[in-house]
């Protein structure tokens, strides 16, 4: 198993603040812009994973999808942040042929400083404005490196324990994601409703590959029950955890297998 991880160049603009939106999901899973001539300038086998605590909770498990399949996770992850905090990393270490994709897992946070700015907490508006702003510049920042761009929608949040938060979410998947991804070449949306459903989904019944997770009852939890993550545990041991999920997560495999799939796909047998 190969993993490289980098918390690099955020120092104090990080928080780590694990409490973030999300998002229902429309039905499919890719979705791409018109097509691009922006391709990998060297056979790469390395996948970089920029994002907060949800691509942190998926991180491991991606790792291992990804070295079946011959490929190296480099994971900059961390909760609570945003795209802003990652600018500078993403220019660093996304260096021409260095990658053969990079996938961005953001659920619209806006805890940090960098998205403070006028040292207020924005309003929802001001966070989608600020978003479509930031994931616009990382994605022709990457584009110009020759790396495909894969943005994971956020999963469905439980809108009745997260109301605001879900509908935050739900336009930063529709009105930043998916417009980006409408207007930039190589640009990629990945829907992980297959995996955690279209709707808020606590719990679901077990797939063939999750015998190892399945409850008695037939059925795997997928959320943590704070509505937002994909870890499986008490929230508030989760948050102590700065969103490092210590146990084997139905969700974050799920969700992992999906992205896995979406960038890496298996060979035809």
């Amino acid at each position: 198993m190969t993993l490289v991880i980098s918390t690099a160049a955020l120092g104090a603009a990080c928080s780590s603040a694990s409490g973030e939106p999300g998002r229902g999901a429309p039905p499919s899973t890719l979705e791409s812009a018109p097509t691009s001539t922006t391709v990998p300038t060297s056979a790469s086998t390395r996948v970089a994973l920029v994002g907060d605590s949800i691509a942190l909770e998926a991180r491991d498990d991606l790792t291992r999808r990804l070295d079946e399949r011959g490929e190296t996770l480099d994971a900059f992850t961390r909760g609570g942040t945003s795209p802003c905090d990652w600018r500078d990393t993403v220019s660093a270490a996304i260096t021409p042929g260095r990658y053969r994709a990079v996938v961005i897992v953001f659920v619209g946070n806006r805890w940090t400083p960098c998205m403070q700015p006028n040292g207020r907490f924005p309003t929802p508006a001001e966070t989608v404005a600020q978003y479509r702003s930031d994931v616009a510049d990382l994605a022709q920042l990457i584009n110009q490196r020759g790396a495909p761009v894969y943005f994971v929608i956020p999963p469905a949040m439980d809108p009745i324990r997260q109301p605001e938060q879900a509908q935050l979410s739900a336009s930063v998947g529709r009105d930043v994601y998916r417009d980006v991804a409408r207007r930039e070449p190589g640009v990629t949306t990945i829907d992980p409703a297959p995996a955690l459903s279209a709707t808020y989904l606590e719990s679901d019944r077990c797939r063939p590959d999750e015998a190892d997770l399945c409850s008695p009852n037939g059925t795997v939890q997928l959320r943590t029950t704070d509505g937002i993550h994909i870890c499986p545990i008490d929230p508030d041991d989760l948050a102590a955890r700065a969103a490092e999920c210590p146990v084997p997560a139905a969700g974050a495999r799920r969700l992992a297998q999906l992205i896995a799939d979406a960038v890496v796909p298996r060979p035809a047998r």
